[in-house]
């Protein structure tokens, strides 16, 4: 094995002569220091060149015998014993064997820093699996630890129930009417709100309570910030797209009276989710970026306030002053609520009891236009909803984007 290039270990005791004149090389250390270090044959040499008589190595003596007796202390004659010990030491230090030692230690040594740089330059860029085994293992680890609390899902779906029974109860089967439009637009912001703040704090606590644990892990260069991150969200996302479905199941085609054909549903379910992942998106992002839920939750309420305020429906979107506009346009409240506005009232031709309220000039009554169109036009909601759509799925990926990168950062700096 050695000749294969292997190190062997092992232990011998008290071995003979003839096994100790096989050892190529050989190495005797006393009091912490290198006595000798090279060849079986220069030892003898070398004991011999010390010019004290007792140090050479007998004739037909064993030279390892001899020279551990020499190099030995005892208690009785302690001090000529460390006395004796040092002088060889010494006399090896300064021999040209000790040189050469010297120049194998610096160059091993000076080759071992630059193979332990190269080694962990090396492991700064490398994992023990691939990045899609990564993601796979996080992913089942990410899905089974949401599945494994059935109770906290169960409260999620109560939450969403509850709160989209109370609206529907209150706006119950609300006809298309003049002064009913501000009930419907109610409807349609309430939903907006709902799933913005129903997923936006607890997204935040999901990244901000095991933050600690990834961090500590990835610096262990066990997985990437990267495949934690992807895979937590594809863990979640599920469960994100069916809590805002059995919102939208509830709200739309049950209680409200919102417009339900099925693409008219279609539409309404897409937006909501969306809108959730908006909101989803943001608390990830937060979560990364502050890394203490209650930073987080502080610094970003007023976000999310400034964003509902643009959103277009505490403010008519034509109001809006020019140098804040904007900031309307980066508020994701405004593209779900206008693609919600859009899908309740392009279709509507008439609005009942609208014609006279308006000819007749009464702003008693709450009757903005009396077609679908013309109430968009009114609201400044007359754009595309494909582009509100699509506008959403921008922000979402900006945030996410954002917060992978926050994360990666902080990872990389802890």
């Amino acid at each position: 094995m050695a000749d294969k290039g292997k190190t062997v270990v092992t232990v011998i005791h008290q071995p003979g002569s003839q096994i100790f004149m096989m050892f190529h090389r050989v190495c005797f250390m006393a009091l912490g220091k290198t006595a000798y270090h090279g060849t079986v044959k220069d030892l003898i040499k070398f004991f011999a060149s010390l010019g004290d008589p007792t140090l050479r190595v007998p004739e037909s003596y064993n030279p390892a015998d001899h020279v551990i007796a020499k190099l030995s202390v005892s208690k009785d004659t302690t001090d000529e014993d460390v006395e004796r010990v040092e002088f060889i030491t010494a006399m090896f230090h300064e021999s040209i064997m000790g040189d050469e030692l010297r120049e194998l230690i610096w160059a091993g040594s000076a080759k071992f820093e630059s193979c332990k740089e190269e080694e962990n330059e090396r492991r700064k860029h490398r994992y023990a699996v691939s990045i899609w085994m990564q993601m796979n293992v996080l992913f089942r680890r990410a899905f089974l630890t949401t599945i494994r609390d059935p109770v906290l899902l169960q409260v999620r779906i109560l939450q969403v129930v509850i709160t989209s029974v109370a609206i529907g109860i209150v706006n119950f089967q609300t006809e298309v009417f003049g002064p009913s439009i501000q009930n419907l637009e109610g409807v349609m912001y309430n939903c907006v709100r709902d799933m913005s703040f129903l997923f936006f704090f607890p997204s935040i606590n999901a990244i901000t309570s095991e933050l600690p644990l990834v961090l500590r892990e990835t610096k262990a260069r066990i997985y990437s910030a990267e495949a934690y991150f992807i895979s937590k969200s594809l863990a979640e996302m599920p469960q994100y797209i069916a809590l805002p479905l059995i919102y939208s199941s509830v709200e739309c085609s049950t209680f409200s009276g919102l417009a339900a054909t099925a693409r008219q549903f279609a539409i309404f379910s897409l937006a909501n989710v969306f809108q959730s992942l908006n909101a989803i998106s943001i608390g990830y992002a937060s979560g990364c970026v502050f890394g203490d839920e209650g930073l987080a939750i502080t610094a970003m309420s007023g976000f999310m306030q400034a964003m509902l305020v643009f959103g277009g429906f505490y403010i008519n979107l034509h109001n809006i002053p020019m140098w804040m506009r904007p900031f309307s346009a980066l508020s994701f409240f405004k593209y779900s609520f206008e693609a919600l506005q859009i899908n309740q009232w392009t279709d509507v031709t008439y609005i009942r009891g609208c014609t006279g309220l308006l000819s007749a000039g009464n702003n008693t009554v709450y009757c903005p236009s009396e077609t679908g169109k013309g109430l968009l036009l009114k609201r400044g909601m007359d754009g595309s909803l494909i582009l509100c759509i699509l506008l959403l799925i921008f922000f979402i990926a900006m945030y996410r984007i954002i917060g992978l990168v926050a994360l990666s950062l902080r990872a990389k700096l802890a």
